[in-house]
């Protein structure tokens, strides 16, 4: 059963709290190219569409398969977000996040952290930098105008 603001998958639980989605994967999580759909599908409806600074905490994981890597660093997935910090712990955990990371290639920002506060930290410097960039673009001139 679902509590309101937290929505439960397979293999994660999903949460928005202070302007960043947390993504929690449960012990010993294995994930398929099935498990990313049903997080981009639960993510775009807790999203709103809306994209959000990301924190994976995949301290848990066991296993995640090569096409659910790349699936996950696909467009669909990443334009939800706005930069994405990986919480890791574990020999395993470090290793996967490193090929997520170098071998798959996510366009957004994407950074691996063994200390939440650190990841947070760089979380919010990320929504920082956006919401310059973003202010730019805007008060730049439109092209034809």
């Amino acid at each position: 059963m679902n509590t309101p603001g937290i929505i439960e998958a397979a293999v994660a639980t999903l949460e928005i709290h202070s302007g960043i989605l947390h993504i929690t994967l449960k012990q010993d999580a294995d994930i398929d190219v099935e498990h990313v759909e049903e997080l981009i599908k639960m993510r775009v409806k807790l999203q709103g569409g809306k994209p959000y600074p990301v924190l994976a905490d995949i301290r848990k994981l066991w296993l995640v398969s090569k096409k659910a890597r790349e699936r996950a660093a696909q467009k669909e997935m990443t334009d939800l977000n706005v930069a994405m910090a990986i919480l890791t712990s574990s020999l395993t955990s470090r290793m996967l996040a490193n090929f997520f990371i170098r071998i798959n290639r996510p366009s957004t920002p994407t950074r691996m952290f063994t200390s939440k506060e650190e990841a947070l930290t760089w979380l919010r410097q990320q929504i920082a930098i956006n919401t310059t960039c973003l202010k730019l673009q805007d008060q730049a001139p439109q092209v034809g105008s």
